[in-house]
Protein backbone atom coordinates (compact mmCIF):
# COMPACT_ATOMS: atom_id res chain seq x y z
CA UNK A 1 0.00 0.00 0.00
CA UNK A 2 2.72 2.58 0.49
CA UNK A 3 4.80 1.77 -2.89
CA UNK A 4 0.80 2.31 -4.32
CA UNK A 5 0.95 5.32 -2.13
CA UNK A 6 4.23 6.98 -2.94
CA UNK A 7 3.61 5.71 -7.28
CA UNK A 8 0.37 8.11 -6.82
CA UNK A 9 2.15 11.37 -5.02
CA UNK A 10 4.61 11.22 -7.69
CA UNK A 11 2.26 10.85 -10.32
CA UNK A 12 0.36 14.24 -8.81
CA UNK A 13 3.92 16.12 -8.43
CA UNK A 14 4.69 15.14 -11.86
CA UNK A 15 1.15 16.46 -13.33
CA UNK A 16 1.07 19.69 -11.51
CA UNK A 17 4.36 20.71 -12.26
CA UNK A 18 3.44 20.06 -15.95
CA UNK A 19 0.26 21.99 -15.21
CA UNK A 20 2.10 25.06 -13.90
CA UNK A 21 5.05 25.09 -16.83
CA UNK A 22 1.85 25.12 -19.20
CA UNK A 23 -0.16 27.74 -17.00
CA UNK A 24 3.30 29.90 -16.64
CA UNK A 25 3.70 30.08 -20.37
CA UNK A 26 0.01 30.88 -21.47
CA UNK A 27 -0.10 34.07 -19.52
CA UNK A 28 3.75 35.09 -22.40
CA UNK A 29 2.13 38.02 -24.19
CA UNK A 30 5.41 36.90 -26.93
CA UNK A 31 4.42 34.48 -29.27
CA UNK A 32 6.94 32.28 -31.00
CA UNK A 33 6.72 30.33 -33.23
CA UNK A 34 7.95 27.24 -31.69
CA UNK A 35 10.22 26.22 -29.31
CA UNK A 36 12.89 23.93 -29.83
CA UNK A 37 16.21 22.68 -28.30
CA UNK A 38 17.55 25.82 -30.41
CA UNK A 39 15.12 28.27 -28.61
CA UNK A 40 17.40 30.70 -26.39
CA UNK A 41 14.93 30.28 -23.37
CA UNK A 42 15.55 26.55 -23.73
CA UNK A 43 19.77 26.91 -23.45
CA UNK A 44 19.31 29.11 -21.08
CA UNK A 45 17.28 26.75 -19.18
CA UNK A 46 19.28 24.43 -19.77
CA UNK A 47 22.48 26.08 -18.03
CA UNK A 48 20.15 27.56 -15.37
CA UNK A 49 17.04 25.58 -14.80
CA UNK A 50 15.66 27.79 -11.96
CA UNK A 51 14.85 31.15 -14.86
CA UNK A 52 12.15 32.94 -13.47
CA UNK A 53 9.00 33.72 -15.61
CA UNK A 54 10.07 37.60 -16.18
CA UNK A 55 13.63 36.67 -16.72
CA UNK A 56 12.08 34.10 -19.98
CA UNK A 57 9.59 36.96 -21.07
CA UNK A 58 12.64 39.21 -21.62
CA UNK A 59 14.95 36.40 -22.93
CA UNK A 60 12.57 35.58 -25.48
CA UNK A 61 11.81 39.77 -26.32
CA UNK A 62 15.86 40.11 -26.69
CA UNK A 63 15.55 36.86 -28.79
CA UNK A 64 12.77 38.61 -30.86
CA UNK A 65 15.00 41.63 -31.41
CA UNK A 66 18.07 40.28 -32.50
CA UNK A 67 21.16 41.61 -33.58
CA UNK A 68 19.35 45.07 -33.07
CA UNK A 69 18.98 44.87 -29.38
CA UNK A 70 16.38 46.90 -27.47
CA UNK A 71 16.31 48.86 -24.32
CA UNK A 72 14.25 48.72 -20.78
CA UNK A 73 11.09 50.68 -22.37
CA UNK A 74 10.72 48.35 -25.22
CA UNK A 75 10.97 45.56 -23.09
CA UNK A 76 8.83 46.64 -20.39
CA UNK A 77 6.00 47.47 -22.67
CA UNK A 78 6.01 43.94 -24.06
CA UNK A 79 5.42 42.16 -21.19
CA UNK A 80 3.28 44.42 -19.44
CA UNK A 81 6.20 44.81 -16.49
CA UNK A 82 7.40 48.32 -14.86
CA UNK A 83 11.11 49.80 -16.32
CA UNK A 84 12.62 49.63 -13.01
CA UNK A 85 12.27 45.90 -12.63
CA UNK A 86 13.03 45.19 -15.98
CA UNK A 87 16.43 46.69 -15.44
CA UNK A 88 16.60 44.48 -12.45
CA UNK A 89 15.93 42.13 -14.37
CA UNK A 90 18.72 42.43 -16.96
CA UNK A 91 20.91 43.25 -14.51
CA UNK A 92 20.30 39.35 -12.89
CA UNK A 93 20.26 37.97 -16.58
CA UNK A 94 24.32 40.53 -17.31
CA UNK A 95 25.44 38.78 -14.09
CA UNK A 96 24.70 35.20 -15.12
CA UNK A 97 26.40 36.40 -18.52
CA UNK A 98 23.32 35.83 -20.63
CA UNK A 99 22.68 39.49 -21.27
CA UNK A 100 25.56 42.15 -22.67
CA UNK A 101 24.80 46.08 -22.33
CA UNK A 102 25.78 48.39 -24.80
CA UNK A 103 26.68 51.60 -22.85
CA UNK A 104 27.37 53.65 -25.80
CA UNK A 105 24.24 54.42 -26.77
CA UNK A 106 21.65 56.05 -25.05
CA UNK A 107 18.93 54.62 -23.56
CA UNK A 108 21.27 51.81 -23.40
CA UNK A 109 20.99 48.36 -25.50
CA UNK A 110 20.64 44.85 -24.19
CA UNK A 111 21.48 41.50 -26.51
CA UNK A 112 21.63 38.22 -25.78
CA UNK A 113 25.35 36.76 -25.16
CA UNK A 114 25.13 34.18 -28.32
CA UNK A 115 28.22 33.35 -28.16
CA UNK A 116 27.72 32.41 -24.26
CA UNK A 117 24.29 30.18 -26.04
CA UNK A 118 26.39 28.69 -28.02
CA UNK A 119 29.71 27.53 -26.04
CA UNK A 120 28.02 23.73 -25.88
CA UNK A 121 28.60 23.68 -29.80
CA UNK A 122 25.52 24.50 -30.71
CA UNK A 123 26.81 26.86 -33.90
CA UNK A 124 29.05 29.27 -32.50
CA UNK A 125 31.76 30.80 -33.01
Amino acid sequence: MGDLNLTLAKAVLAGADAMARVLRESRLDIRTESLSEHDAVTRVLAKHPKLGRRQEEVIRILESKGEEGTNTGVIARAIGYDQPNVYLTLQHLIRLGFVRKDDSQSPHRYYLDWQLLDEEGEGGA
